[in-house]
């Protein structure tokens, strides 16, 4: 988009040859950097340090299969949908890092998954689709409850969002815990 806007603006008739000139040739080495980077990222897979280093935080590669297990289990999982190209993405791990909401999750075993989509995974996107989404960044918290709808947090999160959503998660628990039905 940079590329775009210097040629815009500074490649028109109404300019000077010689700053067309530099219009061109910036814009043009703005758009084969952006191009490069963006492949050189796209193409970077996770080394071993980091998939042990994600495992041992607790964190949990996404897998259809285990996440319908965890469901199955009634376990609380909060999926994070990211990419690394994806700037939002990169700045919601400080809050989704941050002590006191990984304290949160522990208490409340709540299972932590990554759904990696920088490789643009098919069944990713397809879990995207159900949310109506046909990208990243999306975060969802799934209570215990199957019955219960999940939460979608903003795509901008900050430490009190992500609290605030657990702590209403644990309301609806405890609500269905004191439901009529529920002493039956």
């Amino acid at each position: 988009s940079i590329a775009g806007w210097v040629y815009g603006r500074f490649a028109t008739p109404l300019q000077s040859r010689r700053t067309r000139l530099f219009a061109r040739v910036g814009a043009s080495a703005i758009l084969v950097f952006a191009v490069f980077f963006g492949m050189r990222q796209a193409h970077t897979e996770k080394s071993p340090s980091e998939l042990a280093s994600s495992e041992t935080s607790g964190w949990v590669r996404w897998d259809a299969e285990k996440f319908a297990a965890l469901r199955r289990e009634g376990k609380p999982v909060f999926v994070d949908f990211t990419a690394k190209w994806c700037l939002i993405c990169q700045t919601n791990r400080h809050p989704i890092h941050s002590q006191e909401v990984e304290k949160r999750f522990q208490e409340l075993g709540i299972v932590k998954m990554e759904a990696d989509w920088t490789m643009r995974d098919p069944e990713i996107t397809r879990e995207l689709e159900k949310f109506g989404r046909n990208g990243v960044p999306l975060y969802v918290l799934y209570s215990g409850d199957q019955a219960q709808a999940p939460i979608i947090l903003p795509q901008l999160l900050t430490k009190g969002v992500l609290l605030d959503s657990i702590h209403e998660m644990e309301a609806h628990i405890s609500l269905s815990d004191n439901s009529p039905d529920a002493n039956l």
